[in-house]
């Protein structure tokens, strides 16, 4: 009798739990993740229904963007949870196999595309359009086919504008292949930063263009030395760069920090993220980015996505207009991350002062289906220079 009661208890649980999900899978779908043209106040009376929104951000400063969305948007509580992009991808897989409601928006960079690839193109994450903000991004030059960017950050070439005020005779990328560059230019190790791969795997996909810019700062066809034998302008450059005595380090801080503190002495160049540039008004640093023919680089966009089937669609729809500056580009949600380093996309959203306009920044788009294919061989590639 006993063994009877609890299989029905069980029985009962099961179906219980049944039930929760059928729910939630409907208010999933009637929340029309594809549907951009709710307003502001539209989400809202439905988000507030939902009572809560969880977020997975590889970013510490999403905990006061969140504070500010709580204030602002009373009766929806704001949770969030901070990790790397790796723990971010592992986490939603392993909670989507097994049926886990846990992250509502995820904000994760994408360098070497495999989120696309294997989240977004698998319907596990799905890309966010709100249309008026849409609207305010010129998509000709951004596309926004991968998903939405909260922000771009790049990754750049810096020097010391204390030491060199006028620059260094640089323009090309080609130029650091040259031995007056030999042991002053500062990497942080390969072996370790998989998202630097990624980038020169995406200049793979504009070989032409780096041959060009060869011949341009040559004065003659390329050769090609590498040992792969790689008839690639991209890969010779990776290759000829890495044979240029280059520094690594064993942090993209201690790369910058080596370049631009105060204090330093010596003239080198660090390759490292656009963000770093805060420390400048931050802690008295004296990084100058430099703009490279043929590209500065491919952009690293840090997008935000909406996990399939979770529990607060509307919630999530809501905050992330919020991120992306609301209604006029001035919400809060835009305080933590629109910061010198940093640009967000919507025209209406103020840049940080100090910051080079991004249309002044020549970058190559990312293609994360090209990327994703192509980082394969180019870690093989460095692999066997480094190894």
């Amino acid at each position: 009798m006993k063994k009877l009661t609890v299989l029905v208890v069980l029985a009962m649980l099961i179906s219980m739990i049944a039930a929760v999900t059928v729910q939630a899978d409907e208010a999933w779908k009637a929340a029309n993740i594809d549907d951009g043209s709710q307003t502001t106040e539209e989400l809202y009376e439905l988000a507030k229904q939902e009572g809560k929104v969880v977020v997975y951000s590889i970013s510490s400063r999403m905990d006061k963007a969140l504070a500010a969305f709580m204030e602002d948007f009373p009766g929806i509580e704001a949770e969030v949870v901070n990790m790397k992009t790796d723990v971010v991808k592992e986490k939603v897989m392993t909670e989507y196999k097994s049926g886990i409601k846990g992250a509502d928006l995820v904000h994760v960079s994408d360098l070497d595309g495999m989120v696309y690839n294997e989240y977004v193109l698998a319907g596990i994450m799905y890309p966010y359009y709100p249309d008026d903000i849409v609207a305010k991004i010129d998509t000709g030059t951004y596309s926004l086919a991968a998903g939405f960017p909260l922000y771009w950050e790049l990754t750049q070439w810096f020097y010391n504008d204390q030491l060199l005020p006028d620059g260094p005779d640089v323009d090309s990328w080609w130029d650091l292949t040259k031995p007056e560059w030999s042991g002053k230019l500062i990497i942080n190790n390969l072996l370790t930063n998989h998202d630097y791969i990624a980038q020169f795997a995406a200049f793979a996909e504009f070989a032409d263009e780096i041959e060009a810019d060869y011949e341009r700062e040559f004065g003659e066809k390329i050769t090609y030395t590498n040992p792969a034998g790689k008839q690639n302008a991209a890969y010779e450059l990776v290759y000829r760069l890495l044979s240029n005595d280059v520094v690594f380090t064993q942090s993209s801080d201690e790369a910058v920090e080596s370049v631009g503190a105060d204090g330093v002495t010596e003239v080198k160049m660090a390759w490292g993220p656009s963000s770093k540039v805060r420390n400048n008004v931050n802690k008295g640093w004296h990084l100058h980015a430099l703009t490279m023919t043929p590209k500065v680089g491919v952009p690293k966009p840090n997008f935000l996505y909406i996990v399939d089937s979770c529990e607060h669609p509307n919630a999530a729809k809501l905050l992330e207009r919020y991120l992306l500056g609301g209604d006029d580009g001035q919400s809060r949600g835009t305080e933590q991350f629109n910061t010198l380093g940093g640009w967000y996309l919507p025209n209406d959203v103020t840049p940080a002062e100090g910051s080079t306009p991004l249309s002044e920044i020549p970058l190559w788009p990312n293609d994360p289906e090209f990327v994703y294919v192509e980082v394969l061989d180019m870690e093989d590639f460095i692999l066997s220079l480094l190894g």
